[in-house]
């Protein structure tokens, strides 16, 4: 008999799709999937997964998690469609968004409600710069706050610096969209890279 399907969501459909596409990508049995679920600690059957991937059963936050480390992807390549960053998407809640859009809205770097620096001061818990962002508003200093996060990974260990100022200095090429060569750590502290 034929799984009943499940009426999924934009986001239900992609993380599916995006799911049964990691496994694949990787080689991986059903069966070898659900034991690193087991080994994780949140044990999905074979079967689960399998109705998970052909949508006759919802994924939950607590089985997303599980399934992103067994899988060892980032819970936000679940989340977000594959495609170009230009690309238009539907998402649950939002009919037609950018790849680029979605994923910085996931990532908590970019509100799809138009609520600007304040999404990301709360979304990245850094709610005393919020505070000074709204005060700053509210006086009509004319100075918005600006964010700059830099990561540097090498996939185990993450170094993050983030600054938080006005008129803070541009880390990508406007034009290309490709990072400046640059370390930010000695430009602030008025010294060279050696490349000049």
């Amino acid at each position: 008999m034929e799984a009943k399907r499940v009426r999924l969501g934009a986001t239900g459909d992609t993380v599916r799709a995006n799911i049964a596409s990691a496994r694949n990508e990787q080689r991986l049995t059903l069966r070898e999937l659900a034991e690193r679920t087991a080994e994780i600690g949140r044990p999905m059957s074979n079967s689960t997964i399998s109705q998970i991937e052909n949508g006759s059963r919802r994924v939950d936050v607590d089985d997303l998690l599980t399934l992103s480390i067994a899988l060892d992807i980032a819970p936000v390549a679940l989340l977000v469609p594959k495609g170009d960053d230009a690309s238009t998407v539907s998402a649950t809640g939002i009919e037609a968004v950018s790849v680029r859009d979605l994923r910085n809205f996931v990532e908590g770097y970019r509100s799809l409600r138009g609520s600007g620096l304040d999404f990301v001061l709360r979304s990245l818990s850094l709610g005393k710069w919020q505070l000074m962002n709204s005060r700053m508003q509210s006086e009509g200093t004319g100075s918005e706050l600006e964010f700059q996060r830099v990561v540097q990974t090498d996939g185990s260990t993450v170094h993050r610096g983030t600054m938080i100022g006005t008129e803070l200095p541009p880390v990508m090429d406007e034009g290309s969209g490709m990072p400046l060569h640059f370390d930010i750590d000695r430009q602030l502290a008025g010294e060279s890279d050696g490349d000049d």
